[in-house]
């Protein structure tokens, strides 16, 4: 079923061959395609994995829509390091005053006027 396929992160191990030209990408993506397992028969319906998208600058790695099944068979593979799963984090606020260690009416904070007027605004939502 389509239901049991979830997106995966997997880093697996430099080809040797590997060199830093626009070709040995295209080896790249045929190195991580290798890893991808044949069509995996459940419940009478075809699983096929697929390959979102290839990693080429910080791991190397690729991330794929796999079965847990389809994972196990891929750890089997010689060059495999690690897989994760996609998880959804929600973004979170901090209480930057405490954490700053600023406190009311005291020095540096009052005297900046409590920070009025003033935008600060990080937004890291990660990697999509």
């Amino acid at each position: 079923m389509q239901s049991d396929l979830e997106t995966y992160i997997v880093q697996v191990e430099s080809p040797e061959s590997q060199i830093s030209t626009q070709s040995s990408r295209m080896d790249l993506e045929s190195w991580y395609k290798s890893f991808l397992p044949k069509t995996i028969e459940t419940a009478g319906l075809d699983e096929k994995p697929r390959l979102i998208y290839s990693y080429h600058n910080v791991i190397i790695g690729f991330a794929a829509r796999l079965s847990a099944k389809q994972v196990k068979e891929i750890e089997m593979t010689p060059g495999f390091i690690s897989a994760w799963r996609q998880r959804i984090l929600f973004l979170h606020t901090t209480h930057t005053p405490s954490f700053l260690g600023l406190q009311q009416n005291i020095r540096l904070w009052r005297d900046a006027n409590y920070g009025k007027g003033v935008i600060i605004g990080v937004l890291d939502t990660g990697i999509t």
